[in-house]
């Protein structure tokens, strides 16, 4: 089962293009990919040279759970002329090619790495087939490369227009926006806004009134002091009757003696 690609581009050209190229890579791409690699990171970036890549198996260094890719292609005018590429410099009886345009080495490039991801070594026999998957894939964009180019531009075209389709619009409303009949659409939208806020905060502050004349009065009656609370009176046509007089008691004086019984003084 092959992995699922995740292709960022950092470089000059589209990304549609980028993506759609990269794609055809890894369908050439016909290897058993290693078990438990579930995903593909891929990385389009600038070249000062004609090409260059990098693949890292899976599990190096601080990469998520998959092999990580990078391919970094140089500008269109280094392939006025055809780039020949080969290992011969290292191995001499490595296979010579040479690219014409700059999509047929990001083609080449992406199979040879992409060969590599799928467990392909890079001494003598891992570079020989990756040179063999590279050139595989270029010998089958050539074949469908009007097809293929179509439908990059198609995607392109689309695009474009989409892009030329907002920015007119958006340019018809700032235009508009600045017009007469801009501001006078907006003064009248923003004055029934602020109606409408009116309308609000003046519910709001009779309601807040009614609140606040409650609130007064319970703590005015909060704050006044109590007041003594008058007997209840009687039905009118009874009569009102005295209160009882209480007994006084005096204290007890010294005790008196009867006259009659009083004796003379003595001489």
């Amino acid at each position: 089962m092959k992995p699922e690609l995740k292709i960022t581009n950092r470089s000059r050209y589209d990304d549609i293009e980028v993506e759609r190229l990269v794609k055809f890579a890894f369908d050439t791409v016909h290897d058993v990919w290693p078990v438990g690699q579930a995903r593909l990171k891929v990385r389009v970036t600038d070249c000062i040279d004609h090409w260059r890549g990098r693949a890292y198996v899976h599990g190096h260094g601080t990469f998520y759970d998959g092999a990580h890719v990078i391919i970094r292609i140089g500008r269109p005018s280094l392939f006025k002329t055809p780039a020949r590429i080969s290992y011969d410099f290292k191995w001499k009886d490595m296979p010579v090619m040479y690219l014409n345009s700059y999509r047929e080495a990001l083609v080449y490039i992406a199979a040879h790495e992409f060969a590599h991801s799928a467990g392909k070594s890079g001494r003598k026999d891992g570079e020989m087939r990756c040179e063999f998957a590279g050139q595989d894939a270029v010998d089958q964009y050539r074949k469908q490369q009007a097809e293929i180019d179509g439908v990059i531009a198609e995607r392109i075209q689309r695009r474009d227009n989409r892009q030329n389709e907002t920015e007119r619009r958006r340019t018809g409303r700032t235009a508009f926006a600045k017009s007469a009949a801009g501001r006078l659409q907006k003064a009248e939208r923003m004055l029934a806004q602020w109606k409408r806020r009116a309308k609000l905060a003046k519910t709001k502050i009779s309601r807040y009134q009614r609140s606040v004349a409650a609130l007064r009065k319970s703590v005015a009656r909060a704050v006044s002091p109590p007041t003594s609370t008058p007997p209840p009176a009687g039905p009118p046509d009874s009569p009102v009757l005295p209160l009882p007089e209480e007994p006084v008691n005096h204290p007890p004086g010294p005790p008196t003696v009867p006259a009659a019984h009083c004796a003379p003084p003595h001489d």
